[in-house]
This record gives C-alpha cells, sequence and structure tokens, in this order.
C-alpha cells in the first residue's frame, strides 16, 4: 500500500505520466487491497465483538474524512488544486463500507437486511463513477466520503471470501471432518481464495464486455488484476494472529492515516 501511494505520489501526481519504477511500485501495491478484504472477512468470522471492531473501523474513517474536510476547506490547499473532485477515495470507505455489509449479514432474523443498505452506497457510488467516467463531469450529488474508491471490487472479494469461508465451515459440520490444524487452516485459505479469484475473474469479464459493447478484450485485466498475485500469499496464511502488543494494534490503526500525511507532505516539498 505505502509503494503504491509513493509510486503514485512522486510519478503520476507530480508528472502525469508513470516512471518504470512507479508503475512497478503502484503493481505490488495492487495486493494490498484484496488482503485487506481477506482479513475483513476473516476478522468479522472470528472475531467476539463484532460491534468494537466495526466501531475501530469508523474511528478511522471518521478521522481520514475530517482531515479531508479540514484539507479542502483551507484556501492554500483549495488554490493547490485540492477539492472534492481531486479527493481520492480512501481505502477505508471501502473497509466500513464492506465490514458494514458483513457485520450485518452475520446479524439474526430481518437484521440481515440492514446489508443492503451498505451494500446499495457501494453500489451508487460505482454507478456514479461510471457516470462520470463516460460524461467527465464531476458529480457533486454524492458526497465524496461516501464514494467507494475500488466499486465493486469490495463486496465482490469481501462476500466471495466470506462465502468460501463459510462455505467450508458448514461442509466440514456436515461431514464431520476432522483434519489437522494446519491442514484445515490451508483449506480454508483455498477455499476462500478460489471464490474470490473467480468473482473477481467473472466482474473483470462481464466489465470488459459491458464497456467493449458486447466484445470481450483483455485490456482489463492489464492493471487492476495484478490483484491476483495476492492470492498465493493469502494461501499461505497461518490463521493465527500476529504480533498483538497494544501500542502496535494502535500504530496499525493509524498506520494508514500517519503515512498519508507524510507523503502529501513529501510532495509539497520535493
Amino acid at each position: 500500500m505505502t509503494l503504491d501511494h509513493v509510486g503514485y505520489a512522486f510519478t503520476m501526481a507530480r508528472t502525469g505520466s508513470l516512471h518504470p519504477v512507479g508503475e512497478v511500485f503502484r503493481i505490488i501495491g495492487r495486493f494490498a487491497f484484496p488482503m485487506f478484504m481477506f482479513f475483513l472477512a476473516e476478522g468479522m468470522a472470528k472475531s467476539h465483538h463484532k460491534g468494537r471492531y466495526m466501531l475501530r473501523i469508523l474511528g478511522m474513517y471518521g478521522l481520514i474524512t475530517i482531515g479531508e474536510i479540514i484539507v479542502i476547506c483551507i484556501p492554500y490547499f483549495r488554490q493547490m488544486g485540492y477539492t472534492e473532485a481531486r479527493l481520492d477515495q480512501h481505502p477505508f470507505t471501502d473497509i466500513l463500507l464492506n465490514g458494514a455489509t458483513l457485520f450485518f449479514l452475520y446479524q439474526k432474523k430481518w437484521k440481515k437486511l440492514l446489508a443492503f443498505i451498505p451494500l446499495g452506497i457501494i453500489i451508487f457510488s460505482y454507478v456514479v463513477t461510471v457516470k462520470e467516467g463516460y460524461e467527465g463531469v464531476y458529480q457533486a450529488y454524492f458526497p465524496f466520503f461516501l464514494r467507494s474508491g475500488y466499486g465493486l471490487v469490495g463486496p465482490i472479494f469481501s462476500l466471495g471470501f466470506t462465502l468460501g469461508l463459510q462455505g467450508f465451515l458448514k461442509i466440514k459440520e456436515k461431514n464431520g471432518y476432522q483434519m489437522e490444524p494446519w491442514k484445515e487452516q490451508f483449506t480454508i485459505n483455498v477455499s476462500m481464495v478460489v471464490v474470490g479469484a473467480m468473482f473477481y475473474i467473472l466482474f473483470a469479464v462481464l466489465s470488459s464486455i459491458f464497456v467493449t459493447r458486447g466484445q470481450f478484450t483483455a485490456s482489463f485485466f492489464d492493471w487492476e488484476s495484478w490483484c491476483l498475485l495476492s492470492m498465493i500469499l493469502l494461501l499461505l496464511y497461518s490463521g493465527k494472529r500476529g504480533y498483538d502488543k497494544t501500542w502496535w494494534r494502535v500504530f496499525s490503526y493509524f498506520y494508514f492515516l500517519i503515512h498519508m500525511g507524510i507523503v502529501f507532505l513529501l510532495t509539497l516539498f520535493i
């Protein structure tokens, strides 16, 4: 993720073209979002306090959004072109909306239907973004702080990973499978990755056909689909919690805000 932002900030954002090194950085950066969605699905499935989990995500989303509002309200930054239309959607919007979708799906009875609210925002955001792409006009009626930066890719991965995980657990329970812990975790990883990747590939193919009005082209796979390489790394997930000291957990939540601030300041002075 950091390499992705560095690659963009010091090449594309400054020169209008992507330096080969910047391109490599951005390709590596494609790995980040599927990993966010994988561990969001994993965390939501295992968490005993899903509400607290969502509150932490909401808190970080709120801090970042407040920071963006402050930036666009300062005349100096507005003169530099930092307006609502220029702001890149941060991933915490996607994490919040997709996390809320999963959160409600884990609720009972009618509360599951509430998942359509955050999912509907994601879909509407995608429609607005596509409309802007065709018309070349920023749609100011839809606020920037509700815009999903990754569009339908978020629910495709988060729901795909969740379906793969829950599907395996139900099959295991139904058939009474007994497996060694490492084999069970690897099987879970395979199930999540296969379903998530299949959903993404299907979306990519259908999007390509839609954009080209009925004729499939592989061009859609040239850039964003580098994210599929992250599936190899996800297969290696052990299922165990890593280093979890309080200071590290707090730093991990604030890392996005910190590193974006540093990259932003460096672009002003370098």
